[in-house]
């Protein structure tokens, strides 16, 4: 049961303590109770959630917290508009026949007549803002019914956070969303602009706000939001580190605009702005320097110097002989570590395409695999790596391991790492002969037009594992480090 929810005979009801200082506000009542107008538990805690949320945004707003004082109102704006275009307020037996608008004239009349309503020299009715906003809603919302245009939404449209962190959510709730570090990326992406930008709805964004939010990235610090940046705006960020290298990656900047874009086409489809998308602006296109392999004599000096930990090792050496990417290989669990025709195979069945789920036949130097204890199905073959992340994997711990051996053996490039084992594999199936088909297989890559459309019998097992055990490495690479 939620915290904020009593049962009583009539049904749920939301309660929730008042803070001690703010009670004079509530007529010193020391908590706020209220019918939740249902008997189903799951709805009832839904309908508090929300409740508790609006009241302590409402409670902030009473201690002089700007920034949430403007949340309430927009909120207060809303839910008057949305109550009118419901028909919530409609009441059936209208003197003139007009249900709505006389609902709506109630409803502005309990505000202005509110108790204790000071009016100013003219003798109007003074509102506080949140009045303000909910007969702004009200008459919004009439104005809609009627099939007009609202006049004030402009004015309670919420800011790009706000919207943002909606995009967020709904794009978290995916069903076909595999869990991932994307969203860390995106929260990324959505902060810096969002220091930018400040509390300005996302309508007033335009293209050259855009291209001058790029220009900063640019100079941005790699480091903004830790260190001795931690706290400091963009803005700030980059003058303190003027004369330090400095400016984000081109891919990285590229990504950031990606997601603001997806935001600014999830925020037009529900009306919160319009226009062209000022986010898809053209950026200077930057060739990629792409992995290479490892050569021969360098993994031999690489097993020259072996790590402590022998985990690491494996999954390298295991990657070395099949082609698996270092995410497959740390989260194989033994279920999947099976046999078919009396040949071993990994089976990798949670791919990001259908081309990447496939069986690897495991290599003759890889048999010492199986002669490890084998575990429950849902067993790691390597649990000894940290989990991290959304998907609780120890892949991020691998490749800190990975990165560390490599560094201590001498090597600094960034274009020979754990994936450039990949390559090796692939690059010795290539000199081979082995058909591209045959490799895409193999490694998880899609196999081609005419194979992938017109191919009916895809290769045995049996077939698999002769072409795998065609990866061979000098005696140096296969050396006894399971020692």
């Amino acid at each position: 049961m939620g915290k904020h929810i009593k049962r009583r005979r009539r049904g749920w009801f939301f309660q929730l303590n008042i803070p001690a200082h703010l009670r004079h506000h509530y007529g010193g009542a020391q908590r706020i109770e209220k019918t939740l107008s249902t008997r189903d538990e799951n709805l009832a805690e839904a309908k508090a959630r929300q409740l508790a949320g609006d009241y302590k945004l409402e409670f902030m707003a009473l201690e002089g917290n700007v920034q949430a004082r403007a949340a309430l109102a927009r909120s207060a704006y809303r839910d008057r508009r949305d109550s009118v275009v419901s028909g919530a307020l409609d009441i059936p037996d209208s003197p003139e026949g007009d249900p709505t608008g006389f609902g709506v004239e109630i409803a502005l009349d309990r505000i202005i007549d509110k108790p204790g309503r000071k009016h100013d020299r003219d003798g109007d009715p003074v509102l506080d803002a949140v009045e303000q906003a909910e007969a702004a809603g009200l008459a919004d919302g009439l104005r809609l019914a009627r099939g007009q245009k609202p006049r004030n939404r402009v004015q309670y449209e919420p800011p790009f956070s706000e919207v943002a962190g909606a995009w967020l959510d709904s794009w978290s709730s995916s069903r076909d969303r595999r869990p991932s570090n994307t969203a860390a990326q995106y929260r990324s992406g959505i902060r810096v602009f969002g220091d930018f930008w400040g509390e300005r709805p996302i309508r007033e964004v335009t293209g050259r706000d855009a291209a001058q939010f790029v220009e900063l990235l640019k100079k941005l610090p790699a480091n903004y939001g830790r260190g001795r940046l931690a706290g400091l705006t963009l803005q700030q960020s980059i003058v303190a580190a003027e004369g330090e290298p400095a400016g984000l990656a081109s891919s990285t900047i590229k990504r950031h605009m990606i997601v603001l874009s997806q935001v600014w086409d999830w925020a037009k489809n529900h009306g919160h702005c319009g226009g062209e998308n000022p986010f898809r602006i053209k950026l200077p296109k930057v060739k990629k320097q792409g992995y290479l392999h490892w050569e021969i004599q360098d993994l031999e000096k690489l097993f020259k110097t072996l790590p402590k930990r022998t985990d690491i090792v494996e999954v390298f050496y295991a990657s070395l002989h099949t082609g698996m990417r270092l995410g497959e290989l740390c989260e194989m669990p033994w279920g999947r570590v099976r046999e078919e025709d009396g040949v071993p195979f990994f089976l990798i069945e949670d791919a990001k395409t259908a081309a990447g789920w496939r069986k690897v036949p495991i290599h003759s130097k890889l048999r010492w695999i199986l002669d490890k204890e084998r575990g429950a199905d849902d067993a790691l073959v390597w649990p000894t790596f940290t989990p991290e992340g959304p998907r609780k994997a120890g892949t991020g711990d691998a490749s800190k391991l990975f990165g560390a051996w490599k560094r201590a053996a001498g090597f600094t490039s960034r274009r020979v790492n754990f994936h450039s084992a990949r390559k090796n594999f692939v690059s010795q199936l290539q000199k081979r002969g082995v058909a591209q088909s045959d490799a895409a297989l193999l490694v998880g890559h899609e196999v081609g037009f005419t194979f992938g459309t017109y191919g009916t019998e895809p290769p045995t097992l049996e077939r698999l594992q002769g072409l795998v055990e065609l990866v061979s490495y000098p005696d140096a690479v296969s050396v006894d480090w399971r020692r």
